[in-house]
């Protein structure tokens, strides 16, 4: 695996149940991670490419455990708090283990240590048939390692593996359904629900080529949902990840449609200088101490 380039760690969030919980950055909660579409209107608007950013994590984070409240790293050391509730997400129509929220205009780019994977990164059918797509190919994930998850700031750890099976149906018992799921061989524990899994190909280990348009041999491959358990509830050291076309179809519902339709309009309208309010509350958390990173 060759080395990972550090913004990509920036485009991953905490979860957490209250804005208290999460501006005491307790060892509690689950992973999300951003996804940006690109916003025609505001691109237009400003002259250059524009992107609407949406937070992506698990159903059963959000909405089962309540982690609904979001924690991002500033540039000056502190932190965002997105205050968010359960029901400002939006979750799959079918019930799979996916929930996204629009996150426009609440992060700050100049402010805010984030970066956010592109829409076309989303690995869907189309690109796994055309790019060969299957067992062994190499996969990371960057999540929240609740031992290790950073003082006063979010230190999101990666995990290594490979893809072990090709999406089937399998038993997800934080949602007590079966998920049509890739089989990762990849460790994980408490905390790594809602991380995204990352496919990567280095030049010369593929058969066939790399997805069109990524050009970086990197795609999003979907979401972590935890590990896979046998009949027994005995753990099968295999992790359940969450296909990244769902992310797709969630993101297309009716409701994730307006919010993006809104936001790009909102976003447009700042090139003439409209102010836009978040819908949720915003809060900073304070830049640790020379006693918190000791």
């Amino acid at each position: 695996m060759p080395r990972i380039p550090d913004e990509m760690l920036h485009g991953v969030a905490f979860l957490y149940q209250t804005k208290e919980q999460a501006a005491q950055h307790e060892r509690v909660g689950g992973t999300g991670f951003l996804v940006s579409r690109f916003a025609p209107r505001a691109s237009e608007a400003f002259g250059y490419r524009a992107n609407i950013p949406f937070l992506i994590s698990n159903r059963h984070v959000v909405w089962n455990s309540g982690c609904s409240v979001a924690r991002f790293n500033r540039r000056d050391g502190g932190g965002k708090i997105l205050n968010f509730g359960p029901e400002n997400w939006v979750v799959h129509p079918d019930g799979d283990d996916v929930a996204a929220v629009c996150v426009f205009p609440m992060l700050d780019r100049v402010k805010d240590e984030i970066t956010a994977g592109n829409f076309e990164n989303l690995i869907t059918e189309e690109i796994v048939s055309k790019s060969d797509l299957g067992v062994g190919d190499d996969v990371y994930m960057m999540g929240r390692f609740i031992n290790h998850q950073g003082r006063k700031t979010i230190r999101p750890a990666v995990r290594f593996g490979n893809i072990s099976m090709m999406p089937e149906m399998i038993g997800n018992r934080a949602i007590n359904q079966d998920q049509l799921s890739y089989a990762v061989e990849m460790r994980s524990r408490t905390g790594f629900s809602g991380s995204p899994v990352v496919v990567y190909r280095q030049e010369g280990t593929s058969l066939k080529e790399l997805p069109e348009g990524h050009d970086t041999g990197w795609g999003i491959l979907g979401i972590n949902w935890g590990y896979i358990l046998d009949e027994d509830g005995e753990n099968t050291w295999l992790n359940g990840v969450v296909p990244a076309w769902k992310i797709v179809e969630v993101l297309k519902t009716p409701e994730m449609e307006e919010s993006f339709n809104a936001a790009d309009e909102a976003a447009a309208g700042i090139s003439k200088g409209d102010a836009v309010e978040p819908s949720v509350a915003v809060e900073d958390a304070p830049p640790p101490t020379k006693a918190d990173k000791r």
